[in-house]
């Protein structure tokens, strides 16, 4: 057995994160890896990678906002 067997393979662990579809999960981890790869100030970082992810699986921005919305509301107890 190797030890990413048992790592996650999830870049979040929360509540909000764990009520989203497969697909939308793999979204998320996806935008964390663009995020990484991304140079600049983290606003630009921030668009640019929900622009390539929401690309990348033919998904709406929407997706990506809406889960942050959520994620923030959550986080903050609103």
């Amino acid at each position: 057995m190797k030890l990413s067997d048992l790592k996650s393979q999830n870049e979040v662990d929360t509540d909000t994160f764990n009520s989203l579809s497969p697909l939308h999960k793999d979204v998320v981890n996806d935008f964390f890896k663009n995020l990484d790869k991304e140079d600049g100030t983290i606003l630009t970082n921030f668009e640019t990678a929900v622009d390539k992810t929401a690309v990348q699986h033919n998904v709406n921005t929407s997706v990506l906002h809406n889960y942050f919305d959520n994620e923030i509301e959550a986080q903050l107890g609103v």
